[in-house]
């Protein structure tokens, strides 16, 4: 797994594949460490403030998933989602 969060010199780089308004950036490194073998990063979420996400390249690697609670994000028109939670 790779990580990636801002810090030292590399913050600059790392401010423009974290950008909340494009994925351009993300994607391709997505795809370049995906092509290298990579298999996969965590890195803050640009979303919810001191969230943390995984992608994992390689879903054998995930075990033991249980189904727990349902979210359902419906958009209203608005910027932000109206969610509810359906417990499992």
């Amino acid at each position: 797994m790779h990580l990636i969060y801002p810090c030292g010199r590399i913050k600059c780089t790392v401010t423009v594949i974290l950008s909340p308004d494009s994925y351009l950036s993300s994607q391709l490194l997505g795809q370049q460490l995906l092509d290298a073998g990579s298999l996969g990063l965590v890195y803050p979420s640009v979303r919810a403030p001191g969230g943390t996400c995984l992608a994992c390249f390689r879903p054998v690697l995930v075990g033991n998933v249980r189904k727990a609670a349902t979210y359902v994000f419906r958009w209203t028109g608005q910027p932000e989602p109206e969610i509810a939670i359906r417990e499992g």
